[in-house]
């Protein structure tokens, strides 16, 4: 029982460590790291992902105009410390519906699709879910992990049971 209650009270993590809606502004990110590293270190997804280089800081500042953008470790996790400088894991939102996607340096969607680009040869362990937060509130849905959580505890149930009656 105490693995049932365990099991149950696990929270469902999404892939994805937070959801960022900026509403009818587009969303504006500005990351320590350059534009050329993020495209190398990071999958990019999503329907306007636009790269500025910042010649001050040598870093990179990425738009999102319309719909949607998220990176994520081609190789690994996102860590805390990778987290901040880079913002990796995070899913951009918007509503501004400022099309075309601004060119700026780098659209990394449209780049690491082209068939000239070489992907890293490791699978990535981790991407990010595409449903946001605000669809998951008070629509009564269950996430996926959940859904593995509540099938786990299920299992660890009749495990339980069945060792029980057959001790008995």
């Amino acid at each position: 029982m105490v693995i049932l209650l365990a099991l149950l009270s696990t929270p469902a993590n999404s892939q994805a460590d937070r959801f960022e809606y900026c509403g009818s502004n587009p969303c504006i990110e500005p990351v320590r790291t350059s534009c050329e590293e993020m495209m190398e270190m990071y999958e990019f997804q999503g329907s306007c992902c636009s790269l500025e280089i910042i010649p001050a800081t040598r870093g990179c500042r990425i738009t999102v105009s319309f719909g949607n953008c998220f990176w994520f470790p081609w190789c690994g996790e996102c860590d805390d410390e990778e987290r901040d400088r880079t913002s990796c894991n995070r899913v951009f939102e918007t509503e501004a519906n400022e099309r075309p996607c601004p060119v700026a340096d780098f659209d990394p969607v449209k780049l690491q699709k082209a068939e000239n680009f070489t992907r890293p040869s490791c699978s990535p362990t981790m991407s990010p879910t595409m449903l946001s937060e605000r669809e998951n509130v008070g629509s009564g849905s269950t996430s996926q992990n959940t859904q593995i959580n509540l099938v786990g505890a299920a299992t660890v149930l009749v495990v339980l049971v069945a060792g029980a009656m057959v001790g008995a």
